[in-house]
């Protein structure tokens, strides 16, 4: 018994000799050592923003090829396919895409690795990419609106507004842009609670700030009168 171990491909001369002690002989033949085998290409899922609000990104990940890796390339749903670079040894390549184009949507990521013989082998991943900014909006109180108190409740509503590509609203923020020194906002409940001067009027300037899950930022400007007294009750006098 004998084992050969051949590390290139193509056709191998065998020369095998058998011998009993007395006598032996000679035989040769050929042995023609052939790839079949496919590349197994991976993608390096995290490093895949998805959702995200990118144009294009950079993909990486691995080829598992036993003999001689060829060629990687890279093509999304948006189109043109981006031919990587990639280096070894065999049977460990690494490779990586720069700037593989995307489209707005759902976008597919196939990875097509060929080796020296032909054979190819393909690896997949997703991407959600929306381009779209979330839409924010003060309900109560609403721009341009009078509060009768420095300290008031700020209900906000926040949607994503795309109908095929929404990723999700991920935070709702507000800033005071201008107003009286030691006002804030702080988030309560499903709302934020302003605190104010108690004394006097004045002008309060908030911005309202949501982002979604890909990373897009819709804003309002609201302005705010504050006069911290209520308006006196008109009681009607009744005769008889």
């Amino acid at each position: 018994e004998a084992t050969l171990t051949f590390f290139e491909l193509g056709t191998h001369t065998v020369e095998l000799e058998v011998s009993d002690g007395e006598l032996s002989d000679t035989f040769r033949f050929e042995i023609e050592l052939q790839d079949t085998r496919s590349p197994e290409p991976a993608i390096a899922q995290d490093q895949i923003p998805t959702p995200t609000n990118q144009t294009a990104v950079d993909v990486t990940g691995t080829v598992t090829e036993a003999f001689r890796l060829s060629e990687v390339s890279v093509e999304s749903s948006a189109g043109t396919p981006v031919i990587a670079s990639f280096s070894g040894p065999a049977p460990d390549y690494t490779y990586t895409a720069s700037a593989v184009g995307l489209q707005e949507g759902p976008n597919s990521i196939t990875v097509l690795a060929t080796d020296s013989k032909g054979n190819t082998g393909t690896a997949t991943a997703d991407i959600l990419v929306d381009w779209t900014a979330p839409v924010v909006m003060a309900t109560e109180p609403m721009d341009g609106s009078t509060v009768f108190s420095g300290s008031f409740d700020l209900v906000v509503q926040a949607t994503d507004p795309s109908q095929t590509v929404a990723s999700g609203v991920a935070t709702v923020g507000v800033t005071v842009e201008d107003g009286p020194s030691g006002t804030g906002v702080v988030p309560e409940g499903d709302g934020f609670k302003v605190s104010g001067p108690t004394e006097g009027a004045y002008a309060l300037t908030l911005l309202v700030t949501v982002t979604d899950d890909a990373g897009n930022v819709g804003t309002q400007e609201i302005t705010i009168q504050v006069v911290n007294n209520r308006p006196p009750i008109a009681v009607a006098a009744v005769e008889g």
